[in-house]
């Protein structure tokens, strides 16, 4: 084969290796930006699924028991079902707590009428599902089935 008929092959298979990848590298981008579409529309879907998720569950009914034990009177039993968040807005949604604002929410001083005497040294222990809670009523989030009990006590 002559050096010209070789030159020409060579730019003929160079021409053709341009081409090739030139096509394959245009499917390559156009199904990526078709990936690209359809992962960004699978985003927005699953946002909004998120969104109407949290929704759901923000409204999402709950049923909870709160008992008001005061050793001289007994135990009065208020079964309560909310949509609240936390303990505060179910109990104050139902008017069974009020208290004095802090730095840390609200410090509860009354629970059903009862208003605990801090001359007396009493105050109001919160329990949840029979364990002393360690946690004030604006940050205890509810869940269905919560038992709590609010027990005027004596002496810190």
């Amino acid at each position: 084969m002559n050096i010209k008929k070789q030159g020409i092959i060579t730019v003929l298979l160079l021409i053709f290796l341009l081409v090739f990848f030139a096509c394959s590298s245009d499917e390559t981008n156009s199904s990526d930006s078709s990936n690209q579409v359809s992962s960004s529309s699978s985003m927005t879907s699953s946002m909004a699924s998120s969104q109407d998720d949290a929704l759901s569950q923000k409204a999402e009914m709950k049923n909870i028991r709160l008992n008001v034990i005061v050793n001289d009177n007994g135990t009065e039993t208020f079964d309560i079902t909310t949509d609240a968040e936390n303990l505060r807005e179910a109990l104050e949604q139902e008017g069974l707590i009020a208290g004095d604002e802090s730095d840390f929410g609200l410090f509860v001083t009354s629970v059903n009428g009862i208003t605990a005497d801090a001359e007396k040294k009493e105050w109001w222990c919160l329990t949840k599902d029979g364990e002393m809670w360690s946690y004030g009523v604006d940050t205890t989030e509810l869940s269905d089935g919560d038992v709590f009990d609010f027990t005027l006590t004596k002496d810190y």
